[in-house]
């Protein structure tokens, strides 16, 4: 379930970034932050954080980047928990 909807936030910012919509980057990528907490995914988590404030700053040609961190660190994530199981 978390994956899915991690996959589904990560579209979101995708398009909001596209579209320069700075609160609505900051706002998925929160909810994406706690998500991320509540199961582990510490550093998921962090470069959640780290996009939310980017685009609180009004900072988003940095955003596309960190985007692309987050989708790694979650494909990370998922091998590493797939591991586990």
């Amino acid at each position: 379930m978390y994956f899915d909807q991690a996959a589904e936030q990560v579209s979101e910012l995708g398009a909001a970034i596209v579209r320069g919509e700075t609160v609505a980057v900051a706002r998925t990528a929160h909810q994406l932050k706690g998500a991320s907490a509540t199961i582990g995914a510490a550093r998921v988590s962090q470069l959640a954080c780290d996009l939310e404030m980017t685009a609180k700053a009004d900072r988003l040609a940095v955003a596309p980047e960190l985007l692309d961190l987050l989708r790694r660190g979650l494909a990370e994530t998922r091998t590493a928990l797939a591991r586990l199981g």
